[in-house]
């Protein structure tokens, strides 16, 4: 089976939208296609939890807003599951690290 690259992009119109991200990034609420067994093994850079990455965002906007503006564009990285099945911990961190760059 082929092996793909993943990224997607979405933009986020509301601090409600931005929260929900958050929260599902941070599997803070029910994230039924996330393996709960395997949330030990994310790793997370900056924030630790939604309430820390709202105040960093909120921190960052503008004084004013437009009322039909983008607060954020939302950017996804991963992969296929076949990308994963023979790769080492180091390859998949590797792989994330780069795509931050």
């Amino acid at each position: 089976m082929a092996k793909y690259a993943i990224f997607r992009v979405q933009k986020l119109k509301s601090l409600v939208s931005v929260r929900r991200s958050f929260k599902h990034s941070y599997r803070e609420q029910d994230t039924p296609n996330a393996n709960p067994s395997l949330l030990e093994e994310n790793q997370l850079f900056g924030a630790q939890n939604t309430k820390q990455a709202m105040a960093k965002f909120k921190a960052r906007l503008p004084e004013k807003l437009r009322k039909n503006g983008v607060l954020c564009v939302e950017h996804l990285v991963t992969a296929s599951p076949e990308w994963f099945e023979n790769k080492s911990q180091s390859e998949q961190v590797k792989y994330f690290n780069d795509s931050i760059v």
